[in-house]
């Protein structure tokens, strides 16, 4: 899903990346990288353009429609996106 993403999304979610690059190995940034393209795709789809585009029904629907093969998997893909949203909040964004 990240080689498919707008330059915006992709920028910002480089800049989240950078902030854990000292906290996690490499597969582990990978598992964030892909959670949080999941996310940013689904924003793409749903016409978003720019951070402060998202809002609270977008980030729920994303979390009720997103499907995973299991729950473990789903609350941590989850929990990786909320993180990113906490520092896309941090920085002003939304």
């Amino acid at each position: 899903p990240y080689t498919q993403l707008p330059n915006w999304s992709r920028t910002l979610l480089n800049n989240y990346l950078a902030t854990l690059n000292c906290t996690y190995g490499t597969s582990y940034l990978t598992q964030i990288r892909n959670a949080c393209s999941r996310f940013f795709l689904f924003l793409e789809f749903a016409d978003i353009s720019q951070p402060s585009e998202i809002t609270h029904d977008i980030v729920k629907s994303f979390f009720i429609k997103d499907i995973h093969s299991s729950s473990k998997v789903k609350d941590r893909y989850n929990n990786e996106i909320s993180h990113c949203l906490m520092y896309m909040a941090d920085q002003g964004l939304i």
